[in-house]
């Protein structure tokens, strides 16, 4: 059985002003670092065969501090990152609805094939969380593996383990340095924890 370990980042600058983050390269502010330890100290004693990560430093930021002092490889992906919101990367989401509402609302309603200006479609995110799933399970047979990345691929992600249809994308909700796990059977796929943050609620 492989046991899939699927975290989102934690809370970034973007994230605190309520700003489209996408592809940015911001890092976790305080807040976030602290969200990373609590999620560290909870996964403390879970051993993991192989960790895998965004190579936005948001992400990475988040699975170094979940690691601490394992001796486990970090490897990267591209097909881990956030969707590529293109033109309203950076902007508040106030400002995407004033600029660009009929578009929001065609993403939203999930029209996946449509993407923003100079940006990615959701069809083009599970396209790469797919195969990413498909590497990952060539390559892991059995043990608990750390994904760390971002809530739209996490998403692609749940949908492809599960195999569930790509309608369900945005009605999964993700929260900032949330836990969720993913039990691959030879019978079945197993839904064991989702958008769990329980470990937030502990004292520093």
């Amino acid at each position: 059985m492989v046991r899939w370990y699927l975290v989102r980042h934690g809370r970034t600058e973007f994230n605190k002003s309520n700003r489209v983050q996408g592809q940015n390269r911001t890092p976790l502010d305080e807040e976030g670092l602290a969200q990373a330890g609590k999620l560290r100290d909870r996964l403390s004693s879970e051993t993991f065969a192989a960790a895998w990560c965004s190579d936005l430093v948001r992400a990475q930021q988040m699975a170094r501090t979940i690691l601490g002092d394992r001796s486990i490889a970090l490897t990267t992906s591209p097909d881990l990152r956030e969707l590529d919101y293109g033109a309203w990367d950076g902007m508040t989401i106030e400002e995407v609805r004033a600029k660009y509402n009929d578009d929001f609302a065609r993403i939203m309603n999930g029209e996946h094939d449509f993407a923003p200006p100079g940006g990615e479609s959701v069809t083009r995110l599970l396209e790469r969380t797919g195969r990413f799933v498909e590497q990952v399970s060539a390559q892991v047979k059995e043990g608990h593996l750390l994904v760390v990345c971002h809530g739209g691929p996490l998403r692609g992600l749940v949908v492809h383990l599960l195999k569930l249809p790509s309608s369900i994308f945005w009605s999964l909700r993700v929260d900032l340095a949330s836990l969720s796990i993913v039990e691959v059977h030879t019978s079945r796929p197993v839904l064991a924890l989702f958008n769990d943050t329980s470990h937030l609620r502990c004292a520093p």
